[in-house]
């Protein structure tokens, strides 16, 4: 029997910046909005964008791409071809 090409696949719990830290995640009404970036109130409550309201926040681990890719446990493994990536904020 062919093993599946997603035997082998990790998947990590920590956030990507460009810096190693530990970070408060900002949970949002609506999850697809939480962000490790602050939530503008002014604009939230200006337009009413509910789901962007901060409800909690959690410390979160954060890495660096190149400390992920670069580390000791990946050096020797095939990486794989793609990198999944959720940039919410990336554009401010």
């Amino acid at each position: 029997m062919k093993s599946s090409q997603w035997a082998e696949l990790q998947l990590e719990s920590f956030a990507i910046n460009n810096k190693i830290c530990k970070q408060d995640l900002n949970q949002a009404n609506a999850p697809v909005t939480n962000s490790l970036k602050n939530p503008n109130e002014k604009l939230i409550d200006r337009y009413g964008m509910n789901n962007h309201k901060s409800i909690s926040r959690d410390t979160v681990d954060v890495k660096t791409l190149d400390s992920v890719v670069f580390s000791k446990k990946n050096i020797y493994r095939n990486m794989g071809e793609f990198i999944k990536s959720d940039t919410q904020g990336s554009d401010f």
